[in-house]
């Protein structure tokens, strides 16, 4: 594409800029409409930024990604209507890298940061909307939804009170009005404002920067108000560690907080003082919105149908008993803290970030489903972060505790007891391959086969999603057995595929859900905790056909 006159590109690109930012008055509007009249060139540029930025905005509506403005750009905002009425579009932020890579620019003096490449729209997702009460908010940007992601960036609250769950496990509720950006899975930049943040759910230390000041938790919960060079900061429950910082943006003074005690920081005197938090107000984390999943009668009769074994709707807990809804039979047990979630129209079961000691165990275990070579397990899950955690694993019911390996190896902890021999698992992997050892996409599904089931260190043939999951929304997940193949599902799209030795044999196998399994040298303990909501599973004795798995799916989706 031919550029236009580069003096006219550079003013191009600021009136813009300017108008996306809604800040264009009236002489810049002629201005901008005199450049079109007069170089066709411009006009063509001009088109060309249209034609991208609808693409880019179909994308961002597909994925339900919020891409919120950041500092470093000229943040681009809602087109307004006006004497070109094919502006009458929204300008999601970062357009202008895109623009100005496709079409290969020279360096000019725009302010808006170029990059090599555009990321795509699930890329750039750090967080989620976990509630949204009565919001208003950065007027270039969507009105918040539960479930909707988050990009890194800034934003404006307005009114209302908002939770943001990060995928790192860290939550956030903010009270307008405020103004804060959101730096990554770990860490957010507090203008001003009042928020608290609940760190239960996250593996590392969530870090909170002000203009004075930096809070680093190294407990689980904890609130900050920010107003002019004052940061006022209370911790409730847990330890954070704080620091005044000096004029290079480095500490000058640091100081540490435990349950119930207060202190603010004042930037103009250099001041760290203790505070009463009976004479400050300080907000609390709220709780998050439920997030429901539409089954229907219709789905439910397709699953009953197709004759599983076992299908677990999680509709009521007696006596921390779920039942089967195909037998009196194969009833799942619940251990450790799981809630209820929903109405009479569904019920999920909730496993919290909170509890370490909880999972659902299917013992009256199922004799001989392998003994055809063939399996199928299907469930609904929306996890609450991007960890390494199980969904389901067939455990072979006659050998809980397995003798050590070999203890004194190098490297093995002392008394290590390898977990008990699994025919299948079902699992939520991480955001990096580091964590596990094992070459995937970040944040894939794996899907593994293992036979002989004790044959932990040769047997096990693995299955990765291609895509990733999303906390915060639900994934409909089908793991099936062929007698040569093994096949995974996501979102009723074969996701791989590949060749497995025929194998099968006669054992009776435990299911497990909510967990990567149980803790070899306790056999009430468990492993691999996954956080999130679980609901509708099903255990097959033979392979789903794709038809099957992709009409269950749209009986969900298409409600």
């Amino acid at each position: 594409m031919k550029l236009p006159n580069p003096r006219h590109r550079r003013e191009l690109d600021k009136l813009l800029a300017a108008h996306c930012d809604e800040s264009l008055g009236e002489s810049g509007k002629e201005r901008l409409a005199a450049l079109l009249e007069s170089d066709i060139e411009a006009r063509r540029y001009y088109l060309h930024y249209l034609d991208l930025h609808l693409e880019l905005n179909r994308r961002v509506k597909h994925e339900g990604l919020i891409v919120l403005p950041r500092p470093a750009q000229r943040v681009p905002s809602p087109w307004q209507s006006w004497p070109v009425r094919a502006v009458a579009a929204i300008l999601i932020a970062g357009i202008g890298v895109a623009l100005w890579f496709h079409s290969r620019l020279p360096e000019s003096s725009s302010s808006i940061t170029r990059d090599s490449t555009w990321p795509a729209p699930d890329a750039t997702a750090i967080a989620y909307i976990a509630r949204a009460d009565h919001v208003s908010w950065n007027r270039s940007v969507s009105p918040p939804k539960v479930s909707d992601l988050l990009s890194a960036g800034e934003v404006e609250l307005n009114a209302g009170t908002l939770r943001i769950d990060f995928f790192s496990g860290a939550a956030l509720t903010v009270r307008a009005p405020a103004h804060f950006r959101l730096d990554g899975v770990d860490s957010v930049y507090v203008k001003n404002g009042q928020l608290a943040v609940d760190v239960s759910g996250h593996e590392s230390h969530f870090k909170v920067q002000t203009p004075s000041a930096v809070i680093v938790d190294v407990g689980t919960a904890f609130a900050v108000n920010v107003l002019d060079h004052h940061t006022e900061i209370h911790v409730i429950d847990g330890e954070v560690a704080a620091s005044l910082l000096g004029e290079q943006g480095t500490t000058l003074r640091e100081c540490s907080l435990t349950e119930g005690e207060s202190l603010d920081i004042n930037s103009k005197t250099g001041e760290i003082r203790e505070l009463v938090a009976a004479d400050t107000a300080f907000i609390e984390p709220i709780s998050a919105a439920p997030i429901p999943l539409p089954i229907t009668p219709q789905y439910v009769a397709a699953v009953k149908a197709l004759s599983p074994l076992g299908y677990w709707r999680f509709e009521q807990f007696d006596r921390k008993q779920v039942r089967n809804e195909m037998s009196e039979k194969h009833g799942a047990r619940l251990t450790g803290r799981l809630d209820l979630e929903g109405d009479e129209q569904n019920r999920v079961v909730v496993f919290t970030a909170a509890s370490e000691q909880r999972g659902i165990l299917i013992e009256d275990g199922f004799r001989c489903i392998h003994e055809n070579g063939e399996y199928s397990i299907e469930l609904w899950m929306n996890p609450a972060n991007h960890d390494w955690s199980g969904l389901a694993a067939l455990i072979r019911a006659d050998e809980f505790v397995r003798p050590p390996l070999n203890p004194t190896a190098p490297g093995r902890k002392s008394g290590f007891l390898p977990p008990a021999p699994r025919i299948m698992a079902l699992e939520c992997m991480p955001d990096r391959e580091s964590k596990c050892r094992l070459v995937h996409e970040p944040r894939a599904i794996r899907f593994f086969h293992r036979w002989p089931a004790e044959d932990f260190r040769h047997g096990a043939t693995h299955v990765f999603s291609r895509g990733q999951y999303f906390p915060g929304r639900w994934h409909h997940i089908v793991a099936v057995r062929e007698p040569e193949r093994l096949c995974l599902y996501h979102n009723g799209k074969l996701q791989s595929r590949v060749n497995v030795a025929p194998n099968q044999d006669g054992d009776t196998y435990q299911l497990m859900l909510g967990r990567y399994a149980r803790a070899s040298s306790d056999r009430k303990a468990f492993s691999g905790p996954f956080s999130g909501r679980l609901d509708e599973v099903a255990l097959y004795d033979h392979a789903l056909s794709e038809s099957d798995i992709q009409e269950h799916y749209r009986l969900v989706v298409e409600r």
